[in-house]
């Protein structure tokens, strides 16, 4: 067998969707369907029966998914749970607080969480909970051990502050790997855990298509504790209009409660807006309680005026290398860079991929091909923030803080909830971490 036809692939795409919830448009249309044929030549499978006879869709499934992650992942929505969500459960929710990061990849989202609690003193009395449906992205979660990629927004986030530096790595401690349960779970297929406090079900969604979207939103409503709250992804789709939920929306991301719950322990402390097709209702938070949190920033200075232009959509073999390297299959992912690079060698997009693989070993190279980078494509946020994260862990305080300028006043001129292309954070996370690395930074002097 050397090739399969259209109706094959089609055959196995309506398969996937079935058993997954996973559709594949636009690039990632283009991935799966390569990806399929050469997964199933190379398995001599003609079929989408014999694919499922053989017991080899999940296999599949490690090709065509991006376990894509990191710490500290939208920081202005953490800020949101941290600072309103999680004490409004410490009050009103007796005995255990159960949190589940639904899609969590790597494990980097469940460990943020941890960290969350343990500062705030209640991860003694939690539990929290990791499921994907990747068994190998499952694996590297329950080891704790990641890459500099992990922590792309740099060392003063608040969960990096609790990683331990490790030969060019970065270990969890061995409180939160012991504790931290991963697991596999389907969302379409299996059964959730019930009575969950907050679970984090971000970017997960957007890959479905809506009988899926439909099906898990209904879930997940189903499992959440009477005093319970939801965080989606800001470009996943609106859940109010398909499941008995109460959407909420904050300066700071999206949010959903059980629809109509009456029998919560104490009244929502917040407003909810009515289901689709009806706008949403936007409200500005009130300010927390006194504590020390690092969420906390002082007012932003007025940045130069700069223009950025929209993006064009990433190629097949950067999004390829993108999902070697978060599988950690970095040998792969470098032969197929070289090979991109010699085809289009002024595409920037491939200098940055060729930074990420080199941060841990060689920054110094990291910083050459960012250089390149930023070269060929001064707009690019995500260069500009690799490049004062790597001058700041080197002690190049002066350079660090040119480049998190940079990134400020490339992000500044976009809207909040706006994702940066290349580091998938929006554009108001982003800003958050460029000023409190400033802060710190001009407190160093």
């Amino acid at each position: 067998m050397t090739s399969l036809d259209t109706s094959q692939i089609a055959a196995v795409l309506a398969l996937i969707a079935e058993r997954s919830g996973l559709v594949f448009p636009d690039i990632r249309g283009e991935t799966a369907v390569q990806a399929i044929g050469e997964f199933m030549v190379e398995r001599n499978l003609r079929t989408d029966r014999e694919l499922i006879n053989s017991g080899q869709l999940p296999e599949l499934l490690e090709r065509l998914v991006v376990h894509e992650s990191f710490f500290d992942r939208d920081v202005e929505q953490l800020s949101f749970l941290d600072q309103i969500v999680v004490p409004e459960l410490a009050r009103v929710a007796p005995g255990t607080l159960r949190v589940w990061s639904a899609g969590c990849a790597g494990g980097e989202e469940p460990y943020t969480l941890a960290f969350m609690l343990a500062k705030r003193g209640l991860y003694e009395r939690s539990t929290v909970l990791g499921t994907d449906l990747s068994e190998p992205a499952l694996a590297r979660a329950r080891r704790g051990r990641y890459r500099a990629w992990s922590t792309r927004l740099g060392p003063g986030t608040p969960a990096a502050r609790y990683l331990e530096p490790i030969e060019a790595q970065f270990q969890v401690p061995s409180r939160f790997v012991q504790t931290v349960t991963f697991r596999r779970l389907n969302l379409i297929e299996d059964g959730y855990p019930d009575g969950q406090h907050l679970i984090l079900c971000r970017n997960v969604l957007i890959y479905f298509d809506p009988k899926s979207i439909a099906l898990v939103a209904n879930k997940l409503a189903g499992a959440l504790d009477r005093d319970g709250w939801l965080a989606v992804g800001p470009s996943d789709p609106r859940l109010d209009g398909v499941a008995p939920l109460d959407l909420v929306i904050d300066d700071r991301g999206v949010f959903y409660r059980p629809r109509n719950n009456h029998t919560r322990r104490e009244p929502p402390m917040w407003s909810v807006a009515t289901p689709a097709p009806a706008p949403a209702i936007h409200w500005v938070a009130p300010p927390p309680e006194s504590f020390e949190d690092v969420f906390e920033l002082p007012p932003p200075s007025v940045p130069a005026r700069v223009v950025v232009t929209r993006e064009p959509q990433p190629t097949v073999d950067a999004h390829e290398i993108r999902r070697l390297a978060d599988l950690g299959d970095l040998p792969r992912a470098k032969t197929i860079l070289t090979a991109a690079l010699a085809a289009r060698p002024l595409d920037a997009e491939l200098y940055f991929l060729q930074a990420v693989l080199a941060t841990e070993l060689d920054p110094v190279a990291a910083l050459a091909s960012l250089g390149r980078c930023i070269y060929l494509d001064p707009t690019k946020a995500a260069a500009h923030l690799l490049a004062a994260s790597l001058r700041r862990s080197r002690g190049q305080h002066a350079e660090a803080r040119q480049a998190y300028r940079a990134t400020l006043t490339l992000v500044t001129r976009l809207p909040a909830t706006e994702p940066v292309q290349w580091i998938d954070e929006t554009a108001g996370s982003l800003t958050t971490v460029c000023r409190h690395a400033l802060e710190q930074l001009d407190g160093n002097r």
